[in-house]
């Protein structure tokens, strides 16, 4: 089975598990390759990452930054081929073709290239982005929105590598030369005629792949029984594939029911694609043009359109800041579709101008997930009426789209077996991971100009234009005092993130300009995000502790710690939300105590908040305390007790304090993560979903188990996590 990038990155201790998980989740809402998610939540260094991909792919890296695209380098290698496999030409020295390859490694397309260009092939492995954006350049085609974004973030650090190199290269007088993929033996010439009977021998193969296949067959592991499709799985693969092939269709409009709509819905879950296509086409049934946007990091960025002139429109080359006035940002901050005139401001006659429309109104709907914004979908009829029946089928329609989208984010986890994504064993293929040499005939990059005035910049990071705005926060990082300084004058700034309670941290860029760029000066935009965590005003200590929630410094634990009883009740929940974000830090687990016994506290206010932050830190040493407070005459204290022991423990009895204590004295000496395991085989359906949906967080996989199957099927799955107990990335849910 193929090793996950993100499970690699654990395995190292360069990421978190709950980093992972974040990057697993956003891949399943808004898609792309797993290093570009890392990327965007700003999770570790390019470096680093480009390091890890060739660990795990078993290639040599390039740190593509470094390097200038050479356009004349587009003869050597057809675009189609290039775009097919997602790889891009570096150079050609010697009859070797050396491409830049992104991760997973499409091994069989690139033995197939090699014997349909008939020369060598030295695949490098770079970040997706990089391969993109070098692609882009060498064959003069546009870069979409969201990787443009992301480049404008990534600035280059050359000194760094350059005196990286220097010292190895001391150290190393010779590098070994790269062992290509070499091009596929001719046939061997019939042997002579001869008396004596040769001994029996294969037929040789036609490919490198075909000679591996009998050898390493024997070698790749069984998918294991429990994977065997199902009576039920094959029926709904089989509607699937049936809500696929219509999406074929695109541009047929089709005459469904809400029902029928809702049951395309349905047969397409957990698929991305397919299910943005179905919403596309039954949107089509009310208006003339549909557009989707996904949310990235603040910023919504094209993603598909269908109906009048959609294919004269470079969807993924539009993108805009949702934190800019528009119509868009009015739909985000009231959780609520719009349908109406177009409004006049600038922004929106921008975006309708990129999209080649001037309608009469407009329709925008906002999907969320747990009050996050993922996607947007835009529809117009032209100049014409709108239909008002069809138009109230679409609204309830899309209401069941955040549902929908949150399925993906589950079945996102399941284990996945590719033959196309096996990578090859070292040596396999020729690539047994000896030191490269760079290719001779790529251009170093110039190093980047020094940071001036700060106004031009804030003006660019605070402006509609995404790219630009995404250059401004790379530029800002060059000179992190100063510009903590600078935005701290500015801060919160504009954003379309309204104050509404929180149960997860959202990305700093959602927050807005002036919060992603402190969350990415890293410990100088702690510092001056400090005094704004006992700001006066709610609303600016609300941004604050979210932004918090992004920087792991010690300078932030008091104040974060003061917010968690903050008397308003959005404040409070951003709070907790980034408590749970700096729970590990020192100074915060010394705190630890002190807020135990804010469970005792006179105020009946305070042990309401600190049983519910305390819950939400899933605090297994508050356990007594809280069996203690479910028995308060205030009826608050004894509920939020009830609540913050669900919480920790995924069992529940109400308020009855002599159940609790009775099942503490049962279950104290367990682990939490068998708490959990015990939760899968709770009556109630919902605490079955959430412990499930906790300890698939922690191993990056359901094992198969799903709340809403038949008893049977949970058993058998159930079964699966009892043997994965003692895996070490099951230990954070104990701690």
């Amino acid at each position: 089975m193929i090793e996950r990038l993100e499970e690699h990155l654990v395995a190292r201790g360069l990421l978190s598990q709950e980093r992972a998980d974040d990057a697993l989740r956003s891949q399943a809402l808004v898609g792309g390759a797993m290093d570009t998610l890392l990327l965007e939540m700003g999770a570790l260094r390019e470096q680093d990452l480009i390091t890890a991909l060739g660990e795990v792919s078993g290639l040599q890296p390039i740190y593509l930054a470094d390097y200038v695209p050479n356009p004349a380098m587009a003869s050597a290698l057809p675009h189609e081929d290039a775009e097919r496999l997602n790889i891009a030409p570096l150079s050609v020295e010697d009859g070797m073709l050396h491409v830049a390859v992104a991760f997973p490694v499409p091994m069989r397309g690139l033995e197939a290239l090699v014997r349909k260009l008939g020369r060598s092939v030295a695949p490098w492995v770079s970040t997706d982005v990089r391969v993109r954006s070098w692609r882009s350049q060498i064959y003069g085609t546009p870069l979409p929105a969201r990787d443009a974004s992301l480049l404008g973030t990534l600035g280059p650090t050359l000194e760094e590598r350059l005196a990286t190199e220097m010292a190895e290269q001391a150290a190393k007088s010779v590098a070994a030369e790269p062992v290509p993929l070499m091009n596929p033996r001719p046939e061997p010439e019939a042997p002579r005629a001869s008396t004596e009977t040769p001994p029996a021998a294969a037929e040789p193969a036609s490919s490198l792949l075909e000679a591996l296949q009998a050898g390493v067959a024997a070698a790749e592991p069984e998918l294991p029984s429990w994977q065997a499709e199902s009576p039920r799985a094959r029926t709904q693969r089989r509607a699937r594939d049936a809500a696929k092939e219509g999406a074929r269709g695109r541009e047929s409009v089709v005459d469904w029911t809400l029902g029928e709509a809702r049951t395309a819905l349905r047969a397409v879950a957990g698929d991305r694609e397919g299910l943005k296509d179905v919403v596309l086409r039954y949107a089509r049934r009310t208006f003339d043009f549909v557009a989707a946007f996904a949310v990235v990091r603040g910023a919504a960025m094209g993603w598909d359109a269908q109906g009048e002139g959609a294919e004269e429109v470079s969807i993924q080359q539009v993108s805009f800041p949702l934190d800019a006035q528009s119509v868009f940002r009015t739909a985000a901050r009231a959780h609520s579709c719009y349908a109406g005139p177009v409004p006049a401001d600038a922004l929106t006659r921008e975006v309708l101008a990129s999209l080649g429309r001037s309608p009469r109104s407009v329709f925008v709907f906002p999907v969320e997930v747990r009050g996050r914004l993922v996607a947007v979908l835009y529809a117009d009829r032209g100049d014409r009426a709108v239909s008002q029946r069809r138009l109230s089928d679409l609204i309830l329609f899309c209401q069941d789209l955040g549902q929908a989208f949150a399925e993906l984010i589950v079945l996102r986890k399941q284990r996945r077996f590719s033959e196309d994504e096996r990578p090859a064993e070292p040596g396999v293929l020729g690539l047994d991971g000896a030191l490269r040499r760079t290719p001779e005939t790529l251009d170093r990059a110039p190093p980047p100009a020094a940071l001036g005035d700060l106004g031009p910049v804030l003006e660019r990071l605070v402006g509609s234009d995404a790219a630009a705005r995404a250059a401004a926060i790379s530029e800002l990082t060059r000179a992190p005092d100063a510009a903590a300084r600078a935005l701290s004058a500015q801060f919160p700034g504009p954003s379309a993130w309204s104050r509404v309670q929180v149960q997860e941290l959202p990305a700093p860029d959602e927050l807005g300009p002036v919060p992603a760029g402190l969350a990415r000066l890293g410990e100088a935009g702690a510092r001056a995000l400090v005094r704004f965590l006992d700001a006066p005003e709610a609303d600016v200590r609300y941004v604050a502790l979210l932004t918090a929630g992004s920087l792991p410094y010690r300078e932030l634990v008091p104040g974060v710690l003061r917010g968690l009883f903050d008397p308003e009740p959005d404040v409070s929940s951003a709070a907790r939300a980034a408590a749970t974000a700096l729970r590990r830090l020192p100074r915060f687990q010394a705190a630890l105590p002190d807020l135990r016994q804010e469970l005792v506290a006179k105020e009946p206010e305070r042990r309401v908040l600190a049983a519910r932050a305390l819950g939400m830190l899933h605090d297994r040493a508050s356990v007594e305390g809280l069996i203690g407070l479910t028995a308060s005459d205030d009826a608050l204290s004894a509920q939020a007790a009830a609540e913050a022991l669900i919480e920790i423990t995924r069992a529940s009895f109400g308020t009855s304090t002599h159940a609790w204590m009775a099942w503490w004295a049962e279950n104290k000496a367990r682990r939490r993560v068998q708490w959990l395991l015990a939760a899968l085989r709770n009556p109630e359906p919902w605490l079955r979903s959430v412990a499930a949906e906790e300890l698939a967080g922690a191993l990056g996989d359901t094992l198969g188990y799903a709340a809403d199957v038949p008893e049977p099927e949970r058993a058998k799955a159930i079964a699966r996590w009892e043997e994965a107990l003692l895996d070490p990335r099951l230990r954070a849910i104990d701690t």
